[in-house]
């Protein structure tokens, strides 16, 4: 068995520079064999507890947060993209929500995070999108970020995944409430 190796900064020295200038590290890594992977912060997103645990009691989920000293009320949920390299494959997994939403201050980091980390996003020879949430597809809508990109790129995306988003009346539906979760 290959030993896997926990230590950061000799994966962050291959795929980026150390000096970002934040304040926290926004990106943590491991390798594991031959393959590093880089888990980068997106941010977060701040939602209503009650939007969670849904199949619980108030009460429950109330307990549960104060367990944890947390607020009732609010959730911080975290986002994170991944960038993994194997061989000479440099695949981004998943691109965080993007820069379109006022009311998302705390999120929408990712494309920003890569690029003050040195990545050069013309070097990426591949996307995966796990699902297409806006969450999840969004930094691709970053202005400027196509053109960043190398022309030849490929993009992952489950069939199931395109044909759910394509269904009959989906896409009306998106578009009268001009919801920016549709894929279009």
């Amino acid at each position: 068995m290959k030993q896997i190796t926990r230590n950061v900064q000799p994966v962050i020295n291959k795929l980026g520079k150390n000096d970002s200038g934040e304040l926290v590290s926004s990106r943590y890594a491991v390798r594991v064999g031959d393959v590093d992977v880089v888990l980068i912060s997106d941010g977060v997103l701040p939602l209503p507890t009650s939007t969670m645990s849904t199949n619980v009691s108030e009460a429950d989920r109330n307990e549960w947060f104060d367990g944890r000293f947390l607020q009732r009320d609010m959730f911080d949920w975290a986002l994170n993209i991944a960038l993994v390299r194997s061989g000479e494959r440099l695949i981004l997994i998943d691109s965080g929500v993007g820069d379109g939403f006022e009311y998302f201050t705390r999120a929408g980091r990712s494309m920003m995070r890569l690029e003050t980390a040195g990545i050069d996003l013309a070097a990426i020879t591949d996307i995966v999108i796990t699902h297409m949430h806006m969450d999840h597809v969004g930094g691709l809508n970053v202005d400027g970020i196509k053109a960043k990109l190398r022309p030849d790129v490929r993009i992952h995306v489950s069939a199931r995944e395109v044909n759910f988003w394509k269904k009959s009346g989906l896409q009306q539906d998106c578009n009268a409430r001009n919801s920016s979760s549709c894929a279009s």
